[in-house]
C-alpha cells in the first residue's frame, strides 16, 4: 500500500550554549523511515543514522550540528536481501558493516563498505568471517580490526581478520 502523505518527523535539539530545546520538523518521503539509534555515528560535525531502503539500497540520514540542516544520501549498493548494517567509522570515513546471511552468529560473513567523502561513493574494502559465537557488532578499530561484544559474558572481543586472531577484553 502506497502512502499519499509522508509521515511527520519531529526532532528536538538541545543547545548547551543557550540551555534550551528547539523543535525541528522534517518532511521525509514515505520510503525513508528512520531506524533506531543503533548504527549511528558522528563525523566532521555531522551525525549519521541508518534509514529505510530506497531502491534496495540503504539510505543514510544526517544532521549537520553547525547549520542544523538534515540531509539524506544513498548507502552502499548491496545485496537487496542483506541484513541491516551497522553504521560506524573506519579511520576518517563513514563505514557500513553488512551481513548477507544473518543465520547462526558464528557463520556471519560481513562486508565492510567505506565511503569516499569527496565523491560520496562507496566501495567494499574487506570481507570478514569471524568465528566468534553469539556476538554483536560494535565497531572498527585500526581500519580493519573488528570489535564485537559477547552478550553472554559482557566481554569485548577484538578480531584481526588478517591474522584471524581473537583477543578478549573484560
Amino acid at each position: 500500500m502506497q502512502r499519499d502523505v509522508p509521515p511527520l518527523c519531529v526532532f528536538s535539539i538541545y543547545s548547551l550554549r543557550n540551555n534550551s530545546w528547539k523543535t525541528v520538523r522534517l518532511d521525509l518521503p514515505y520510503f525513508s523511515w528512520l531506524h533506531n539509534s543503533i548504527g549511528t555515528t558522528y563525523l566532521n560535525g555531522l551525525y549519521y543514522w541508518l534509514a529505510g531502503r530506497v531502491n534496495d539500497n540503504f539510505s543514510i540520514c544526517s544532521f549537520d550540528m553547525g547549520s542544523e540542516q538534515f540531509g539524506e544520501m544513498q548507502g552502499p549498493d548491496i545485496n537487496p536481501k542483506a541484513e541491516w548494517g551497522s553504521l560506524m567509522l573506519r579511520g576518517d570515513s563513514l563505514a557500513n558493516l553488512v551481513s548477507d546471511d544473518p543465520g547462526i552468529p558464528i557463520t556471519y560473513i560481513y562486508d565492510v563498505w567505506a565511503m569516499n567523502q569527496l565523491e560520496g561513493s562507496w566501495r567494499k574494502v574487506i570481507t570478514i568471517q569471524p568465528f566468534i559465537p553469539a556476538h554483536l557488532r560494535k565497531g572498527i578499530w585500526e581500519d580493519d580490526k573488528m570489535i564485537y561484544g559477547i552478550p553472554e559474558t559482557s566481554q569485548l572481543v577484538l578480531y584481526d581478520p588478517t591474522t584471524r586472531q581473537v583477543s578478549c577484553r573484560s
